[in-house]
């Protein structure tokens, strides 16, 4: 009897981890296409399902990449993407007033934070309590300031060696995966649009991209013009060389000045300078190129870091999760629990109050505490424009700032430290 023939598998780690990756993101697309918003979590799913089954590695340089390359990337196609400024009208979409606004949110956000991790640390849940009490000050400046102020404070603490805190960092990067896909689809949600507010709130994950059938109306009119830049595969391919080079001049940047979110802040200075020139030049071939293809690109690279972020939350490999980590999982999830609820409550009584959607700035702020600038500022193109963008940021970098020495003190109030 002949054997039948079977489909090669790669043996490669690349490969499979390349291979995992493509798979992941395109079953997060097709499901875009038929359940608004949940792409993003079947990407990231299916990703962690094939890491678990261990057909893919938990660690590999693209996922890396997934954070210094795609996310700066998804960012510069958003914004290319999005109408010049000046003609936007709203005088709330200017940097200084988004700013002005997600202050208050921010601050809400950091307090969130900071009442979680000190329930997390009065339920008991890790001992001796002087271990507990550096959990709950590395915990409280992560859902500050972001994931890069974990080690900066357990360095600090003195307990960066510790086995606890090393199954608290991957019980962490476990809850924020899950985080992460929860803020991606609370937009699409119509009690969370009822209770916050719905004005310039609902967001459809095929709204980021164009309809079919507006693509099928102005394509034709479009593509005339379009020639110039070499049709269609030469405005995929001028897209990607603009986006992949500003990432990268940006990215560059931060890594020499070590000035954390100065990737953001110059993407959204620098993309939107482009955007204008080639508008001026070619405002009818650049309007297809950057309406229509620049968002669907955004859009793969987004459910691409989001793969990415599912894969290297291997509950088998991280620090022993099944065996040891329950406790660092609770720990971490109560914390984050109590931030949303803070953020939720709050965010209830003011939209009573003001009788005004405040969504979007709830949801932004959030991110730029727990995420830090550079999820934020992505997260924040895909729901406003630059200047929102730009406020994420600056709140992002701010709660880095503050995140290290807030978490120290908190450790130090508890008792974790000397």
């Amino acid at each position: 009897i002949r054997a039948l023939p079977t489909l090669p598998i790669p043996t490669s780690t690349t490969s499979k981890t390349f291979l995992g990756l493509v798979l992941s993101t395109a079953l997060g697309l097709q499901s875009d296409k038929t359940s608004s918003g949940h792409g993003i979590l079947i990407s990231m799913m299916v990703a962690g399902l094939l890491s678990n089954m261990k057909l893919m590695p938990s660690t590999h340089h693209l996922y890396d990449s997934c954070w210094s390359v795609i996310l700066p990337t998804s960012l510069t196609l958003l914004l290319l993407s999005l109408p010049p400024s000046h003609k936007t009208t709203s005088s709330q979409s200017k940097p200084s007033m988004m700013i002005s606004s997600l202050a208050t949110p921010f601050l809400v956000a950091s307090i969130g934070s900071l009442l979680g991790c000190l329930a997390s640390y009065s339920l008991k849940l890790i001992n001796p309590p002087s271990t507990a009490a550096t959990a709950a000050g590395c915990l409280c400046a992560t859902y500050i300031g972001g994931s890069l102020n974990f080690w900066s404070t357990a360095r600090i603490l003195g307990g960066s060696d510790d086995a606890v805190m090393t199954t608290m960092a991957a019980s962490e990067l476990l809850v924020m995966a899950g985080y992460f896909a929860v803020m991606a689809n609370v937009p699409q949600w119509r009690v969370a649009r009822r209770w916050f507010g719905e004005e310039g709130t609902a967001i459809d994950a095929r709204q980021v991209t164009t309809t079919t059938d507006r693509v099928a109306e102005e394509e034709e009119e479009m593509m005339v013009p379009l020639s110039k830049w070499g049709g269609t595969l030469g405005a995929l391919a001028l897209l990607l060389f603009l986006s992949h080079s500003v990432s990268h001049v940006s990215w560059t940047l931060e890594r020499l000045t070590r000035f954390p979110g100065l990737t953001c802040g110059v993407i959204s200075v620098l993309t939107p300078l482009i955007s204008r020139v080639l508008r001026s030049r070619a405002p009818r071939g650049t309007d297809y190129m950057f309406s229509t293809l620049a968002p669907k690109l955004s859009n793969i690279y987004f459910h691409l870091l989001f793969a990415g972020i599912g894969a290297a939350a291997n509950v088998t490999t991280t620090g022993g999760m099944f065996k040891n980590g329950v406790t660092t999982t609770l720990f971490s999830g109560i914390a984050l629990l109590v931030h949303a609820l803070v953020l939720t409550i709050w965010g209830g009584r003011r939209r009573r109050r003001r009788r005004d959607g405040n969504m979007t700035e709830i949801l932004v702020a959030s991110n730029a505490a727990i995420g830090g600038p550079a999820t934020a500022a992505l997260f924040a193109g895909r729901m406003g424009g630059e200047g929102l963008v730009r406020a994420a940021s600056v709140w992002g970098v701010v709660g880095y700032a503050i995140g290290t020495g807030i978490g120290v003190g908190v450790a130090r109030f508890l008792g974790g430290v000397r």
